[in-house]
């Protein structure tokens, strides 16, 4: 299929205007799309590579079996100090927290991180804030953002814990990190915060002179003597090392069971050179956050925030950063995929167009996979593939609508000259009529019909009146061509000429009986039409019908400006200068002798040559048809749909 200039560009304006839809919509984070987006990048981080988890990283978890101590007997509790104040119930005494923590750097622990906060004053202070002094490069504290009130509007500020622990300092104590994290638009936590400004937070642009504030995974990393692995500002979109329950939660209260401690942790062994996360786990404190990882199943839907936390801190020790292209990058994506989509939109199969397309979508999903896997880089693929799906598919429906209207066209063309029948299998099958226009040879039965004496008719006629009554005459005589499978080749005034086998054939015996059948049915019509006029004051009209079969050029005839569709050849002469001697013969229809030879066993004829035709170097044998040897519903006569095929 060679397509046109015209509809090349159409093509090119679809895909065009599908890239700029795509492109404001992404640009003004249009929701659904934004989602679809977001969840596609979702299914690449749950299938795609993991990052690998350093071995250091531990969770002890404030749960519900701490909480609770349920699974312990009274004597074992007892027993212990710390357990006794764990017993007494939650908030515990934060002298538990000195406790754990010293049993844990006693162990060779390397660094202990507590994401908990301690707002107010409570009972150890003392104990837990010595322990904290004691250790000030093997700790990291949370501190949280609030939103404070000042004059008429709200700015933020920073949640420390109580000084009766760390003493406030300009800047903060190095021993402080936040630990407030935030979603994406739809809820899920895809990035972690490592640094930010006060000023930030209000949403301005921070100065050289503002304070940076550093995450809990941030001061971690500078704790661990690793400052340069933390990035210097914002949030960071991470790999994760896997779904929640990944890094596995630890009870804390086993530390201090004898046998457990001995069992679990080999009498302290385990925590040599380890990175120990504090902070409580379950659903009872409220501070689990949805990940990409609630996409798969068999596994808890939400993440606890302390795992988020050591998951960043993981992302960071292994490099392990995502990385999203800046807007003039997706929009280059954008563009290139609209691009592809026009090559696709002009190959020459529908089926094609699409099965290519839909091969390219999945290419461009294995490439955003491989890209996700090596690099980390998260480019858009929602937005492509809409592009280029809907490009295709938006050109299908214009090819579509513009065959319909095309058929519609043709099928109005076509029902001027051939019956319902042959117009609907010339639609279903158009190649027999496109090549017809170039030019073919086909056997075709020719009929002429002419009005006699039509002058005389016209003198003194109303002109009105005269065509309103050769509207009538042609409009029936029409009728009979295509109800018998012929085509109304041409319109002459007062004659009309008729073919069999141009456009459509059923072979050439039933194209002649069926043209006989549409000259009786025209006599019989007019001999009614005239005793309608008869009855009006109008008068009556004679005709002579010449008909002859053989070969003719079939084709497309005329100029740029005007082309007919027409049979040409001796055979249409024949007709025509047979037609003139019905006059004479004082009949209405004679017929050649190749036509006769068709239909000689179905029609009584009788002999009327030879006679000499002008322009003709021979006599032909002519034929007057007398009458049908059969009834017009015989068996014989019958010429069925079976029959019926194209040429």
């Amino acid at each position: 299929m060679l397509f046109s200039r015209r509809r090349i560009a159409s093509i090119a304006l679809v895909a065009a205007s599908t890239v700029g839809l795509v492109a404001v919509l992404h640009g003004f984070y249009f929701d659904p799309l934004r989602k679809a987006e977001l969840y596609s990048r979702d299914l690449r981080i749950v299938l795609g590579r993991k990052a690998p988890l350093d071995p250091r990283l531990v969770f002890l978890g404030i749960d519900k079996p701490s909480v609770q101590l349920d699974e312990l007997f009274p004597e074992e509790i007892g027993a212990s100090r710390p357990l006794t104040l764990m017993a007494q119930g939650f908030p515990w005494s934060r002298e538990v927290y000195a406790l754990a923590q010293e049993r844990l750097i006693g162990a060779g622990g390397r660094l202990v991180i507590y994401d908990l906060l301690f707002p107010q004053p409570a009972n150890g202070d003392h104990l837990f804030r010595a322990a904290l002094d004691n250790h000030r490069d093997q700790v990291v504290v949370a501190s949280d953002f609030v939103y404070k009130r000042v004059g008429a509007g709200m700015h933020a500020g920073i949640d420390l814990p109580v000084n009766t622990l760390v003493t406030p300092t300009e800047p903060l104590d190095a021993r402080l990190g936040f630990d407030t994290v935030w979603a994406d638009r739809d809820g899920v936590l895809r990035r972690v915060p490592f640094a930010t400004t006060l000023r930030e937070l209000d949403g301005f642009k921070p100065v050289p002179e503002d304070e940076r504030i550093q995450s809990i995974a941030s001061r971690a990393l500078h704790q661990l003597g690793h400052a340069d692995l933390a990035p210097g500002s914002g949030s960071r979109m991470i790999r994760f090392a896997g779904p929640p329950g990944t890094i596995r939660c630890r009870s804390i209260y086993e530390i201090f069971v004898p046998k457990l401690w001995s069992a679990n942790f080999q009498n302290g062994a385990f925590f040599k050179d380890k990175i120990i996360m504090i902070g409580a786990e379950g659903s009872w404190s409220h501070d689990e956050h949805p990940t990409p990882f609630r996409l798969a199943a068999g596994g808890p839907a939400l993440m606890a925030g302390p795992e988020i936390h050591l998951q960043a801190l993981n992302a960071a020790l292994q490099g392990e950063y995502l990385h999203e292209p800046a807007l003039w990058q997706e929009l280059l994506v954008f563009v290139f995929a609209g691009l592809v989509a026009f090559g696709v939109s002009v190959m020459p199969s529908s089926w094609l167009r699409l099965l290519v397309m839909l091969g390219l979508v999945a290419l461009y999903a294995g490439i955003a996979m491989l890209l996700y896997n090596g690099p980390g880089i998260l480019i858009p693929f929602i937005g492509p593939a809409i592009i280029g799906l809907a490009a295709v598919i938006f050109n299908e429906i214009a090819d579509y609508r513009r065959e319909r209207i095309e058929k519609a066209k043709l099928r109005a063309t076509l029902e001027q000259y051939v019956g319902e029948p042959i117009v609907r299998q010339l639609l279903e099958d158009p190649s027999s009529y496109v090549n017809a226009l170039g030019g073919v040879r086909k056997p075709v039965t020719v009929l002429f019909s002419d009005l006699r004496n039509f002058t005389g008719l016209t003198m003194g006629r109303d002109p009105a009146e005269l065509v309103d009554q050769l509207n009538q005459y042609f409009s029936v005589m029409m009728e009979h061509v295509m109800a018998n499978n012929g085509t109304v080749d041409k319109l002459m005034g007062d004659s009309l000429m008729a073919v069999w086998g141009n456009l459509h054939s059923a072979g050439p015996r039933q194209d002649a009986l069926a043209a006989l059948r549409a000259a009786f049915e025209m006599t019989g019509s007019l001999a009614r039409l005239n005793e309608q006029w008869r009855n009006r004051g109008w008068p009556e009209f004679r005709f002579g019908i010449g008909m002859s079969h053989g070969d003719a050029l079939v084709g497309n005839v005329g100029s740029a400006r005007k082309m007919d569709f027409t049979s040409i050849g001796d055979v249409t002469n024949v007709a025509s200068k047979i037609q003139e001697l019905t006059t004479e013969l004082e009949c209405e229809l004679v017929i050649s002798e190749a036509l006769a030879t068709l239909v000689k066993d179905h029609f009584d004829l009788a002999a009327a040559g030879p006679v000499s035709l002008k322009g003709r170097p021979f006599a032909i044998n002519i034929f007057i048809v007398m009458g049908e040897k059969y009834a017009p519903d015989s068996p014989a006569m019958e010429i069925t749909q079976a029959e019926s095929v194209p040429s």
